[in-house]
């Protein structure tokens, strides 16, 4: 008898765990939408070309660093002059941060979208004024490869010429 009670009791133990857990994994999924994957935030400053400062509502600013490209040192002047002209103190931007929280300076790497839907990163590189990084990128990775790819489709036109 007691080594049919100990059985049931290690059974309904194993079962209650079970059940546990599996709540646990739908009420995390039930919960997935307070990681947003895109939150808004207001630019309060352009650092650089690939770097600016926002504001997240209710929360300090922090700098944002574009993922995927960075400024060919050349033309360092010119895209913060690109970035700042679109990203005016006051502008409302839509962030998707990339897969790592906060690069090694402390930024938060991200695809910033600015208003009309376009992505920043993307039309630095197609301005002629960023390198694309595409060990960098993740979810955008083919429209990176394709700009890519026409850039260096133009460049060669341009050698023919």
């Amino acid at each position: 008898m007691k080594y049919r009670l100990k059985s049931l009791i290690i059974l309904i133990t194993g079962l209650l765990l079970i059940s546990a857990c599996s709540q646990y994994k739908e009420v995390s999924e039930d919960l997935a939408f307070l990681t947003p994957d895109k939150f808004l935030c207001t630019v309060m400053q352009v650092k650089s070309g690939d770097t600016f400062l926002c504001q997240m509502s209710g929360l300090d600013n922090e700098n944002i660093k574009l993922i995927g490209v960075s400024i060919y040192p050349d033309k360092q002047k010119e895209a913060k002059e690109y970035a700042k002209s679109i990203l005016k103190r006051g502008t409302l931007v839509n962030i998707e941060p990339g897969n790592d929280i906060r690069d090694s300076h402390g930024n938060i790497p991200a695809y910033v979208f600015v208003p009309g839907g376009k992505m920043l990163n993307i039309m630095l590189a197609k301005k002629g004024l960023a390198e694309i990084s595409i060990e960098e990128i993740g979810k955008y990775k083919s429209s990176f490869i394709e700009i890519q790819q026409n850039t260096q489709i133009e460049i060669i036109n341009e050698e023919e010429d």
